[in-house]
């Protein structure tokens, strides 16, 4: 099988739903990324296909969510706090952890 270069894309449904997901209205998201309500409008109505990266970056950090999902290449929408703590108890709960 061939590697097939990564492409990924911005998706406003995805947006929306973890938007919703974490309880977030529009207008509240957009202070919060610093961003105005109309853009969140857009982005979620797919009539932006073409974010910036400092953005999506903002609006991936108001919504404690990784660039990666927002773009489709993971589907795992926890924030990297999240991730990191999920990390740490796992190795922490592993067989060679010390007592």
């Amino acid at each position: 099988m061939e590697n097939q270069p990564l492409e990924p894309t911005f998706n406003g449904q995805r947006l929306r739903a973890i938007r919703k997901r974490r309880g977030l209205s529009a207008e509240k998201l957009a202070r919060k990324a610093n961003v105005t309500v109309r853009h969140v409008w857009r982005l979620e109505a797919g009539k932006r296909p073409n974010v910036a990266a400092v953005t999506l970056m903002r609006i991936a950090l108001a919504l404690d969510t990784t660039l990666e999902y927002l773009l489709g290449v993971i589907d795992d929408a926890r924030g990297i706090h999240e991730m990191a703590t999920s990390t740490a108890n796992q190795e922490g709960s592993g067989s060679d952890a010390q007592p």
